[in-house]
């Protein structure tokens, strides 16, 4: 219909019309056919436009975070550092662009494993929009999750909680799912922070607002039941998370290819009540079978998709001993790997390096018996 009252492929209503048509894609989830789009488009206006033009730049930034969004996160980073160099060229660091390319770059910098640069990039992120936009402001409100949520994969849980109630409080006013969104994740901080009792109760009526605001079927309610069952297991209420989490893991696989970091992440967090339900009491051979076989699944997708020397592999071949410990199946030298990784990786000050620490002591103790 375009191209019979004269618009070619380059005229700036086509191009404009395609990335609304993109931005449509990413917000109903179909993620591969607007990655595609994002690419043309960032093609034809690098031709048409040049590489500094900021439609140009802008195309860049949506297609960090569609490539972000499906997993991708070495190419998004890629384009974030690059998208961000070419900010700072133009002497435009401080833009809205570039704010919005740094935040996205330190979430993937984060789920990359390097999260003490994700920590750093986010507290600078904060720092320039509450300088260039006030404090109340949608954008810094967002920055103060972005921080939060860096903080606590660095295990600053103190600072993240700290982060995330600044956030609700700044958001009151704001978007009411926004602002149920915050809550819950300063439950997540409260949990981690060794209040996970208060933080399940939290929650628990959270989830249930969030679900009459948005629907039960709305992509921010699996991610809501994730928070909630990992909580409940950090409780130690694994016969409630697990049902919880079963349903998370079956919402990502109908949505997201067996190799998503998101569907990994799920299997972990099932395996982890799973087992612990099965080794608390009664001893349960069916959910101990079922941990460690999806498990064995997160420690390959991982070694795949995120490397050797990523965090979350070694927090899946940790979770999947501690399994096979239970059964009386692992070899004490796994728990000396799993220590000299998280001290690499993570730092001696790290709580999963604590954790791994306190298992190797553990083992030594009953060997010693």
């Amino acid at each position: 219909r375009l191209a019979a009252v004269g618009m070619e492929r380059g005229h700036p209503v086509v191009l404009a019309l395609e990335n609304n048509y993109a931005a449509m894609l990413h917000r109903t989830g179909e993620l591969t056919e607007c990655v595609q789009i994002f690419e043309s488009l960032f093609d034809t206006r690098r031709r048409i436009l040049g590489r500094a033009h900021p439609d140009t730049l802008s195309t860049v930034s949506n297609l960090a975070v569609v490539v972000a969004a499906t997993g991708d996160y070495h190419r998004a980073h890629q384009l974030g550092g690059e998208l961000i160099a070419e900010y700072e060229c133009q002497g435009r660091s401080e833009s809205r662009g570039s704010f919005d390319a740094l935040e996205n770059l330190a979430f993937v910098t984060g789920e990359l494993g390097r999260f003490k640069d994700a920590v750093g990039m986010a507290e600078r992120l904060l720092v320039g929009r509450e300088r260039t936009l006030g404090s109340y402001h949608p954008d810094t409100i967002r920055a103060l999750d972005k921080a939060a949520f860096a903080n606590l994969l660095q295990g600053n849980f103190d600072r993240s909680l700290e982060l995330y109630r600044k956030a609700v409080f700044s958001s009151v006013d704001h978007d009411p799912a926004n602002l149920l969104t915050y809550k819950l994740h300063t439950t997540f901080a409260l949990a981690r922070s060794g209040c996970a009792k208060q933080a399940a109760t939290e929650a628990a009526e959270i989830l249930l607002e969030m679900e009459e605001r948005l629907g039960a079927c709305h992509p921010q309610m699996t991610a809501g039941r994730d928070s909630l069952g990992v909580i409940l297991g950090l409780d130690e209420r694994h016969d409630e998370a697990i049902p919880i989490l079963e349903q998370v893991l079956q919402e990502r696989l109908a949505l997201l290819p067996q190799a998503h970091v998101n569907v990994l992440r799920a299997k972990v967090h099932l395996a982890q009540s799973l087992y612990k339900s099965a080794a608390g009491g009664v001893f349960l051979e069916s959910r101990m079978l079922r941990a460690v076989q999806l498990l064995e699944e997160a420690v390959a997708g991982r070694e795949a998709a995120l490397g050797d020397d990523h965090p979350d592999t070694w927090t899946a071949r940790f979770v999947l001993a501690c399994a096979r410990d239970c059964q009386g199946d692992v070899v004490d030298s796994v728990w000396d790997e799993v220590l000299a990784a998280r001290l690499r990786l993570l730092g001696r000050d790290h709580p999963d390096s604590r954790e791994a620490s306190a298992r190797v002591e553990a083992n030594v103790r009953r060997a010693s018996q």
